[in-house]
């Protein structure tokens, strides 16, 4: 009895043994396709970080660099051996795969602590090298996922199929399993992948993440005791309204334009001393000059009223025959940011020939052009806002969502305000409109207004 159970003690002990002799066989290297096939894949990884790296914040931007120095390091261990510079037997291919492997397996961990929008285009890269991995010749390496996809999930997106990349040998339908909270899928099997469906359930809660424990068949014993790596998985769950709209439209401040009228103040004239007289001003400068009043009024806001100016004009000459009126000329214009004149006086010399008086003669002398006005200016006053409001809105929208809504009549100006809030850094943009610029947008939406009717129209972008 003591001779049985020693040697049944003596078997369990051996049992490892036989199982890693008979169970794991000798592999055989990879071959300079398969390699090369491995290597190219590894290469667009690291394009793809490098890529990255300018569109995260500073925290994201140092882990990136650490996978990217690492991808790197395999990358030139790999191309020494694809190369034949680097001479390896299968065990050591084996052990060098081992730690390729980990390495994505990092770079993978690495998109789910930060779940962002630009790490899409490398989990997508990552799953193209795990199946490029599987069909590896490897024999003694334990199976390993590089990365999971999703990351990222649209709530109401009819494909809930969650997927796991990586090395998975000897691995068949329901061998391997995924848990969320107390309930259990089994995975089934695919070329290069492992993957189940996402319960609808799960996703119709506003929860934010969905964490899931992922446990692979182990090589081996390990395998045949239910043994094996387990992996965690973490799938951010965008939201159903990530956009938080605001319309505001405005009309020009009913006291925001003063009417300043100056009577009487505007003169210019030519005479012997100056016979011409051609000039222009400024609205601004006009309005310093005739009104003044800087203090209560912003003088470079100052147009001129053509409508409400009143100009006359003056001529005298020394004889009405000798400096005839049509000798004389006077021509002013304003438009509202300009009044320009142009005024001429000759002067007429000593002359005998119809001239009144007892020797009929004329002495001659200068002659005058004068032009006197009333300018109007229409000026704003200080301390009284540009716009009123006249009405506000809010409303959330989802992604690729649009709202048509109508605003005051009277308005001149329709600004948007936009909150886009999903995950943990709201971005916040804005879009105006008015009569003449009936369009706006930015990378999130697209604002539209017709003048006509006052109907604006907002369109969210996909993010």
């Amino acid at each position: 009895m003591i001779q049985k159970k020693l040697a049944l003690r003596i078997s369990l002990c051996l049992l490892p043994m036989i199982c890693l002799s008979s169970c794991n066989p000798a592999s055989s290297p990879a071959s300079a396709v398969q390699l090369g096939g491995f290597l190219v894949g590894l290469q667009q990884v690291k394009t793809m970080l490098s890529e990255t790296l300018g569109t995260t914040d500073v925290i994201a931007q140092n882990r990136l660099k650490q996978a990217d120095i690492a991808v790197q390091s395999r990358i030139q261990q790999l191309d020494g051996v694809a190369k034949g510079n680097i001479q390896m037997g299968a065990a050591e291919q084996e052990r060098m795969f081992g730690e390729v492997f980990q390495t994505l397996n990092q770079v993978g961990d690495l998109m789910e602590q930060t779940p962002r929008e630009a790490f899409l285009q490398v989990n997508q890269t990552l799953a193209n090298v795990a199946t490029l991995a599987d069909a590896l010749p490897l024999v003694n390496v334990e199976p390993s996922i590089f990365v999971a996809d999703p990351i990222v999930q649209d709530p109401d997106r009819i494909d809930r199929q969650v997927s796991f990349y990586g090395y998975f040998p000897g691995t068949k339908d329901g061998d391997a399993k995924a848990t969320i909270g107390d309930r259990v899928f089994p995975l089934n099997r695919f070329p290069g992948k492992l993957a189940f469906d996402l319960p609808a359930d799960l996703l119709k809660t506003d929860r934010k993440f969905i964490d899931i424990t992922i446990k692979l068949k182990g090589k081996g014993l390990s395998g045949l005791i239910g043994g094996g790596p387990t992996f965690h998985h973490r799938i951010y769950v965008r939201a159903r309204m990530p956009f938080s709209i605001a319309v505001d439209s405005y009309q020009v401040h009913p006291d925001l334009w003063h009417l300043a009228k100056v009577p009487d103040q505007f003169h210019r004239y030519a005479d012997s001393n100056a016979q011409s007289n051609i000039g222009n001003e400024t609205a601004a400068n006009l309005y310093v000059e005739l009104h003044g009043d800087t203090v209560g009024y912003d003088q470079t806001s100052a147009v001129i009223v053509p409508s409400q100016t009143q100009l006359s004009y003056k001529f005298s000459t020394p004889c009405d025959s000798c400096c005839p009126h049509t000798s004389q000329s006077a021509a002013v214009a304003a438009d509202g940011n300009t009044l320009s004149w142009s005024l001429g006086a000759p002067v007429c010399d000593y002359h005998k020939s119809g001239c009144p008086g007892v020797f009929d003669t004329c002495g001659g002398g200068g002659s005058n052009t004068n032009v006197f006005g009333t300018l109007t200016f229409n000026v704003k006053k200080r301390g009284v806002s540009e716009q009123k409001l006249m009405d506000h809105q809010d409303f959330e929208m989802g992604r690729s969502d649009a709202k048509t809504l109508k605003v005051t009549d009277g308005w001149t100006q329709v600004k948007v305000r936009g909150t886009f809030m999903d995950g943990d850094y709201p971005v916040k943009l804005a879009a105006d409109v008015t009569a003449q610029r009936a369009i706006d947008s930015n990378p999130y939406f697209l604002t539209k207004v017709d003048p006509s009717t006052g109907e604006v129209t907002v369109t969210t972008i996909r993010k």
